[in-house]
């Protein structure tokens, strides 16, 4: 009787602390990775930059002042695998989910933005952003005969009308712009990130009619350009019809490439 009492009793015992191992294994399995973001570098650029992490969905996203943290910036995510991106500059154009939209009649916004993969598998991970320029500025110069003022209106096309932030690639849409001359025959525009076979024009409109379409794309490709760059770079574009000739100038921080194209 008292063997059998014993025996029961080891069988109970045994059943017990499995049931207490398998709670804690239960409990341990949902805990959450802390993701730390060093932001410090962000001030450089912006007072505020917009953090999210996304898994297949927003996992989390915050508005957040640079200058409030100094060291990291940290947050909880669930374990695996997680991009962290983090963007400054909206102004005109939306943020719906990942992608920011530019609203057709508006420029590019200085967008810029920073996103990347990160292993949060385990109980802590980090990141350091680095937010790169997601927009080229363009000069275009048209120079007629001398001492005539440029009458054209123009209008910038093509077929790029955002960014996803998860992958800081292009999304396809209309974009229509038409920037203002400075009075001596100079347009400033922004344009998006594109692809590298993405059409853009430059459509020449006199009273309304269109009179010519510029194709800048394909002047912009010649000098070697690259839509795939980190950082964007600004162009400068001299068209002069009277000598029949097109300027590029490619401007990056530091360097600059040129050419000339007969038209």
């Amino acid at each position: 009787m008292k063997r059998f009492i014993i025996i029961k009793s080891i069988a109970m015992l045994t059943v017990a602390i499995s049931a207490i191992s398998c709670s804690i294994k239960e409990d341990r399995t949902p805990c959450p990775c802390w993701l730390g973001i060093d932001i410090t570098s962000c001030a450089e650029h912006a007072r505020e930059v917009t953090l999210a992490g996304w898994n297949g969905t927003r996992v989390f996203s915050e508005k957040v002042a640079v200058a409030d943290y100094p060291d990291v910036y940290e947050t909880t995510v669930t374990k695996g695998m997680v991009t962290s991106t983090a963007f400054c500059g909206l102004r005109e154009s939306s943020l719906e989910g990942s992608r920011i939209l530019i609203p057709e009649g508006k420029q590019a916004d200085q967008i810029r933005a920073h996103a990347a993969l990160v292993d949060c598998t385990g109980e802590s991970a980090r990141d350091k952003v680095e937010l790169c320029r997601q927009y080229a500025t363009v000069y275009l110069s048209m120079k007629g005969e001398e001492d005539v003022p440029n009458p054209y209106d123009i209008e910038i096309v093509t077929d790029i009308c955002g960014i996803d932030i998860t992958s800081l690639s292009p999304v396809e849409g209309a974009f229509r712009f038409a920037p203002q001359s400075d009075g001596d025959g100079v347009w400033i525009f922004r344009l998006p990130r594109l692809k590298e076979d993405t059409p853009v024009t430059a459509r020449m409109i006199l009273e309304g009619s269109l009179i010519d379409e510029l194709p800048l794309d394909s002047w912009i490709r010649q000098t070697g350009y690259s839509w795939l760059e980190r950082d964007l770079k600004e162009i400068y574009i001299g068209v002069d019809y009277a000598a029949g000739k097109v300027s590029v100038t490619v401007q990056g921080w530091e360097e600059g490439e040129s050419m000339d194209i007969i038209i």
